[in-house]
C-alpha cells in the first residue's frame, strides 16, 4: 500500500488538471498564442502568463508526488480521510471563495458607490484601466487570500504575516501591471 495516498492523489489531480489546462483550456480560451506577432513587433500573447502559472503548478505537483514516493517508509500507515483534513481543506476553501468574490465585486462596488451621486454616473467597465480602481480588488482579495492561506496553515495569525500577506500583493502588482501597459490584472478582464 502506498504511504499517504490523499497526498499523492492529490498530487498527481492537480498534475492532471494542469496539463489538461496547458494543453486543451488555455490555448483554445486564449485569443493570441503565448507571443504574439504584429507588424514586425514582438508581444506577450494572451496565453503567456496562464501557461506559464500551469507550468508552474505542474512542476509542483509533480515534486510533491516524487517527494510522497521517495520519503515514503514502508512502516507507514496511512489513516486516510478524517475530519481534520476535511475541516481543513474547508477552511482553505471559504478562504479561496471569499477572497475571490471580494476581487472580483469590491471594484464594481466601490464605483458605484463612489460614484452614486454623480451627474453622470461611470461604470467600472469605464474606470477598470484608471487607478486605483484597476488594483482595488486585486489589491484587498489579494491580501485576504494569502493571509488567509498563511493564517490557516500556520494556526495562527502573526503581525509578521500581515506584513508578508501585503509585501507579497505589492509585489505581483509591480512586476505584472507596471511593466505592461495592455496587461490587466484580474478580474478587470472580466468587465
Amino acid at each position: 500500500m502506498l504511504p499517504r495516498p490523499v497526498e499523492l492523489g492529490l498530487a498527481v489531480l492537480i498534475l492532471l488538471l494542469s496539463i489538461i489546462a496547458m494543453v486543451f483550456w488555455i490555448p483554445n480560451d486564449s485569443e493570441t498564442g503565448m507571443i504574439d506577432s504584429f507588424r514586425r513587433q514582438t508581444f506577450i500573447g494572451d496565453a503567456f502568463l496562464p501557461m506559464i502559472a500551469a507550468a508552474g503548478i505542474a512542476v509542483c505537483a509533480l515534486v510533491q508526488a516524487v517527494l510522497v514516493l521517495v520519503r515514503a517508509k514502508p512502516e507507514e500507515r496511512s489513516t486516510g480521510l478524517d475530519w481534520a483534513l476535511l475541516g481543513f481543506v474547508a477552511q482553505i476553501a471559504i478562504i479561496i471563495a471569499l477572497a475571490l468574490s471580494i476581487m472580483m465585486w469590491l471594484g464594481p462596488m466601490l464605483v458605484d458607490f463612489w460614484h452614486a451621486g454623480a451627474a453622470e454616473p461611470l461604470t467600472y467597465r469605464q474606470l477598470r484601466t484608471t487607478f486605483p480602481w484597476h488594483i482595488v480588488g486585486f489589491l484587498v482579495g489579494g491580501f485576504i487570500l494569502v493571509l488567509g492561506l498563511i493564517a490557516v496553515i500556520e494556526g495562527e495569525l502573526r503581525a509578521s504575516r500581515i506584513v508578508i500577506a501585503a509585501g507579497a500583493v505589492i509585489a505581483l502588482i509591480l512586476i505584472f501591471d507596471v511593466p505592461f501597459d495592455n496587461l490587466l490584472l484580474p478580474p478587470n478582464g472580466d468587465f
